[in-house]
């Protein structure tokens, strides 16, 4: 199973608390083979406006000037102009400086962006694959949640966090509800919250799935126990790790797994 394009931060959260990033944090421009990579690219006309363009494409060559995307289409985030595009760095690189290039025609003009990043290749324990599998097995199919609010009305929160980045907020639960713009609030999806520049006087719902990282974080921990060999490989910092030791990791994190979001297993919409 690929990995989900939206859950690129997300995986990359849980291999850094499992202690499997690399050896050396990276800048925002440096990543490693493997990884999956949400580019994001704002087309502006002559006179700096944000514009939605037409036919816009996405280059990627690698550091020996091979094409590895070749005028693939981005995807549109809503906002008008902005645009994404997800890539999966192969895993055997290769090393060294890739360049990427957004382009679209905006108005008369063509416009063009690029930029490189740095990729590092490193050995490591668990594929995003992998990751995402046990990632999904603490998954929640959040529907139609009444968000709790602030006295102002401003602040909307839900009672879970650590959100995929396709949430989405509507103004009723029912079928024909409405839903909000994305450019009407600023989202933060690892404490699942959602700020309103003024106070709306109403109440909104949220559709989206959450993701449970001590519950993923324990699902690793009792794998390396389970695999001598991946254990003996994952030692850190010459320390080396008893099927005891990391069993009681495991259940450390088990305990913490329900400490939030209790209330709430799974909200579905009404009728």
């Amino acid at each position: 199973m690929a990995a989900r394009s939206s859950m690129a931060w997300l995986i990359r959260e849980l291999r850094r608390k499992v202690n499997d990033e690399g050896p050396a944090a990276l800048d925002g421009d440096e990543y490693y083979a493997g990884d999956s990579v949400k580019f994001t690219c704002t087309y502006r006309d002559l006179s700096g406006t944000a514009t939605d363009p037409s036919s816009p494409t996405v280059t990627i060559w690698d550091p020996e000037g091979t094409k590895k995307v070749d005028g693939e289409t981005p995807t549109s985030t809503g906002v008008t102009g902005e645009y994404e595009y997800i890539y999966r760095i192969p895993a055997a690189g290769p090393e060294g400086v890739w360049r990427l290039e957004f382009a679209g025609a905006v108005g008369e003009h063509i416009s063009q962006q690029s930029r490189e990043f740095e990729v590092f290749i490193t050995k490591r324990i668990w594929t995003d694959d992998e990751l995402q599998k046990y990632l999904d097995m603490h998954r929640v199919h959040v529907r139609r949640e009444l968000l709790m609010k602030d006295a102002d009305e401003t602040i909307y929160w839900s009672k879970l966090g650590m959100f995929e980045d396709d949430v989405s907020l509507w103004d009723s639960d029912s079928a024909s509800a409405t839903q909000i713009p994305l450019s009407s609030y600023a989202a933060n999806l690892v404490d699942g919250a959602f700020a309103f520049a003024e106070g709306q006087d109403d109440d909104y719902y949220l559709d989206g799935k959450s993701y449970n990282l001590h519950g993923a974080i324990a699902e690793c921990m009792e794998q390396l126990a389970l695999d001598p060999n991946k254990a003996r490989e994952w030692r850190r910092g010459g320390v080396s790790y008893t099927h005891y030791d990391l069993m009681e990791m495991a259940k450390y994190h088990r305990s913490l797994a329900g400490a939030r979001g209790t209330t709430i297993v799974r909200t579905y919409r009404k009728g």
